[in-house]
């Protein structure tokens, strides 16, 4: 008789489970990409993480090699800029660091530096920083 009882209350509690709102949890939503969010300490609320891109542009030329550094943010944010350029080619080796403040604006590109060298070997790195950190880094080589 107990053995009846315990397989009818299992039962009962099989089929109980079985309708739980659980159910309708257990495929979850597809995965959205959203930008990062960041902690505000003046409004209390959670604000997106300006979303950059770095682009080094080469570009053949009549006595070398023109390399420009290009950025584009989804909005606007203050940043700054290092872009830095180390080649070595037959006539010898340089290095060309050139940097500063820029204001990116939403939806712009913005070309951050210039430089020509010498066809030859180079290694071209740009680091753009935000308010709150390393907004991006790209680093090219030939």
């Amino acid at each position: 008789m107990k053995t009846l009882i315990t397989v009818a209350a299992l039962a009962a509690i099989t089929a109980c489970a079985a309708q739980s709102p659980i159910a309708a949890y257990a495929d979850p939503a597809p995965l959205v990409a959203h930008p990062p969010i960041k902690d505000s300490v003046r409004t209390g609320f959670a604000e997106p993480v300006p979303y950059a891109a770095c682009k080094i542009r080469a570009t053949r030329t009549a006595d070398g090699l023109r390399l420009e550094a290009i950025a584009q943010s989804d909005q606007f944010v203050p940043a700054a800029y290092e872009f830095s350029i180390s080649s070595n080619a037959p006539g010898g080796a340089s290095d060309v660091t050139q940097g500063g403040e820029v204001d990116l604006v939403s939806g712009r590109s913005a070309t951050l530096g210039v430089a020509e060298i010498p066809r030859g070997r180079y290694r071209a790195v740009l680091t753009i920083d935000g308010p709150d950190g390393e907004l991006c880094r790209l680093e090219r080589r030939s």
